[in-house]
């Protein structure tokens, strides 16, 4: 196996340095990596993906609308304000304040990576936006790969369908709340 002969400068030892040499390094791929280089690098080296960076973004507190069918949709604004006949199809509802966006490089098969984030290196219910557009409900570790994903939500609250069952007695009446005074009264005048 030759490895190419083709020097680039580097700029963490300050001086040229052999292509073939960079996938050891620390800080590989760094700026002056371009995507040409990498193509000669993977004649050589098996390279693979892997999440560098996690950024968490802040949005303004938005719902995700689950209906019968399962089919999950993005709603923004108040569950009040939600209409009557569009309310009543919908079962689950979950509400989500940010999201994760995987930032990824390439490292060397036998080279392994550092985890992107602390905070987000737990698996929890997130809402997946795909590179597709459809959206589904896992259980993941957003500072795991997942290629397909363009955005991944943690859920903050997941709200279900409140149903109240009211038991009312055809033979009694209901019974009249006394006022504060005639509380007093009664247990006063005893």
């Amino acid at each position: 196996m030759t490895r190419d002969k083709k020097f680039v400068w580097c700029p963490l030892h300050q001086q040229k340095k052999p292509l073939g040499g960079c996938p050891r390094c620390d800080q590989f791929p760094c700026a002056i990596i371009s995507p040409q280089h990498l193509q000669t690098l993977a004649q050589f080296v098996t390279l693979h993906r892997a999440v560098r960076a996690l950024s968490k973004r802040r949005i303004k507190t938005m719902y995700f609308l689950k209906d019968r069918q399962g089919v999950l949709s993005p709603y923004e604004g108040k569950l009040e304000d939600l209409a009557p006949a569009h309310a009543a199809e919908i079962e689950e509802a979950f509400e989500v304040s940010a999201y994760f966006v995987q930032e990824l490089t390439w490292v060397p098969a036998g080279k392994k990576s550092k985890p992107p984030s602390k905070a987000a290196a737990r698996v929890q219910p997130c809402i997946v936006e795909l590179t597709s557009g459809t959206l589904s409900l896992e259980e993941i570790n957003p500072g795991e790969l997942r290629e397909d994903a363009a955005k991944i939500y943690p859920i903050d609250k997941h709200l279900l369908r409140k149903f109240v069952p009211i038991k009312v007695s055809l033979g009694k009446s209901v019974p009249e709340k006394k006022s504060g005074a005639a509380r007093k009264a009664a247990t006063g005048a005893s």
